[in-house]
C-alpha cells in the first residue's frame, strides 16, 4: 500500500476514536435528561485531577498521533504514532475489561466501546504497517 493512503487510513481512525471518546463522555451525560441521577455519591463539585488528565489526555493522544503521523514523515513520527496507538489500544482494552468488572452496567456504552477497541486494533495494525510501506 501507498504510505500516503495509510497515513490517510491512520488519521482517519484517530478521527473516529477521538469522536467516539466524545461521544463516550456524553452518553454518560444523557440519563441526566431523563432524571436519572448522575452525580458521584460524595461529588464535591471539584472535578479531581485524574478527570482531568482523562479528558486532557483523551483529547491530546488523537491530536499529537495526527500531527505526528502527517508532518513527521520520518521514524520519529511514525514511532510516536506508533507508541500513542498502542497507549489508545492499552486504554480501550481496559476499558472494555470494565463490564466485567464493573458494579453497574450501562449497555449503551456497548454501542461505543466495543467498536472504539476494534477500531483500536485496526488503527495499531495500520500503524505498524506504515514502517513498511513506501513512499
Amino acid at each position: 500500500m501507498n504510505k500516503q493512503t495509510r497515513i490517510n487510513r491512520i488519521t482517519s481512525l484517530w478521527f473516529i476514536v477521538l469522536t467516539g471518546l466524545m461521544y463516550h463522555t456524553v452518553l454518560h451525560l444523557v440519563p441526566g435528561f431523563y432524571g436519572i441521577d448522575i452525580v458521584k455519591p460524595g461529588a464535591t463539585g471539584q472535578m479531581p485531577i485524574s478527570m482531568v488528565l482523562t479528558f486532557g489526555l483523551s483529547f491530546l493522544i488523537p491530536v499529537l498521533a495526527i500531527i505526528a503521523v502527517n508532518f513527521l514523515k520520518n521514524n520519529m513520527g511514525w514511532l510516536l504514532n506508533f507508541i500513542l496507538s498502542s497507549m489508545a489500544m492499552l486504554i480501550n482494552t481496559g476499558h472494555l475489561s470494565e463490564f466485567f468488572t464493573a458494579r453497574r452496567f450501562d449497555p449503551t456504552q456497548l454501542f461505543i466501546i466495543i467498536p472504539i477497541f476494534l477500531i483500536s486494533i485496526l488503527l495499531i495494525t495500520d500503524s505498524w504497517k506504515l514502517k513498511k510501506d513506501k513512499l
